[in-house]
């Protein structure tokens, strides 16, 4: 039987990543695997600092993206798309 915090960890990386898509989850893991290991070599020397610096930085992440991380890349890819096609009809 799987552990709980190998459970939740999973949960989390598909839900931060962006639930109801292939890449979402590849997403998720790989930023909150990188926001992991950043804090936890930079302030896992403060006893326990790195997972309080990790779980405000999830916390605000699913506060202010509640999309997932990849919900971000698609806004930002529906503004770019925009601004090819206004960019057009002006100089067209």
């Amino acid at each position: 039987m799987m552990k709980l915090n190998i459970s939740l960890l999973i949960v989390i990386t598909a839900v931060m990543g962006g639930v109801g898509t292939v890449e979402g989850p590849i997403l998720g893991a790989i930023v909150l695997t990188t926001i992991s290991e950043y804090t936890r070599v930079y302030f896992g020397q403060y006893g326990g600092l790195d997972l309080i610096l990790y779980g405000v930085l999830v916390i605000l992440i699913v506060l202010f993206i509640p999309g997932g991380i990849l919900s971000l890349f698609q806004r930002w890819n529906e503004k770019r798309a925009k601004s090819g096609k206004n960019s057009e009809m002006v100089g067209g």
